[in-house]
């Protein structure tokens, strides 16, 4: 993968899944309420491993939000080095 725009491409998809995984990951560790039938008030009650999943997705992102840098700046020094290369031809033919 060479091309200077499949990177970039590569880096606009990255940071679209961002928001994805990270409200994905929220959605399931927040917290909820339940209605208690005993007590006749409500509580608070969480999924198995919210916690862990909450953090998994903080992490997710992060390192989705590096890819997606890594590619742009890829594609920003392979298109500088096709501008030069086609630079390069055009004084050489004059």
């Amino acid at each position: 993968m060479s091309k200077p725009l499949a990177w970039a491409g590569l880096s606009a998809l990255l940071l679209l899944l961002v928001p994805v995984v990270y409200n994905g990951a929220m959605a399931y560790g927040a917290e909820f309420l339940v209605w208690d039938e005993q007590y006749s008030t409500y509580y608070y009650d969480e999924r198995p491993g919210g916690f862990v999943v909450i953090v998994a997705g903080l992490v997710a992102s992060v390192v989705l939000i590096l890819l997606a840098v890594g590619a742009a700046l890829r594609a920003g020094v392979l298109f500088v080095r096709h501008a030069r290369s086609r630079g390069d031809e055009a004084t050489a033919g004059a």
